[in-house]
């Protein structure tokens, strides 16, 4: 049995959120927007921990920002609009295709 451990062990909270890319945004185009949004405006949010995309089937992708709260989660989510790498992520978005949540760990 392989062992692994999480890579956010302390994380209290998050923010979910699915959606499908734009027609003719590859899968290269959206992981390197995520990871410029991730290095230039989520590693520098209080109370962030870790993220991560996940693609799904039928072009579907996955969005899991780990923070030290729920209401951590809530407030990056608030300043995100506010940062142009996270705009620039956006605009590879298919409109009104984003369902976005918040969550407490249980467990």
């Amino acid at each position: 049995m392989v062992q692994t451990t999480c890579p956010a062990p302390n994380f209290n909270g998050c923010e979910f959120s699915t959606f499908r890319a734009k027609e003719g945004v590859s899968d290269e185009q959206l992981i390197a927007a995520s990871l410029k949004m991730e290095q230039e405006f989520l590693k520098t949010e209080s109370g962030f921990i870790h993220h991560t995309l996940l693609k799904g089937d039928h072009g579907a992708w996955a969005d899991t920002v780990f923070t030290h709260s729920k209401s951590a989660a809530e407030q990056i989510c608030q300043n995100f609009m506010s940062n142009p790498a996270c705009l620039e992520y956006l605009q590879l978005i298919e409109d009104g295709s984003a369902s976005l949540t918040f969550w407490s760990r249980a467990h």
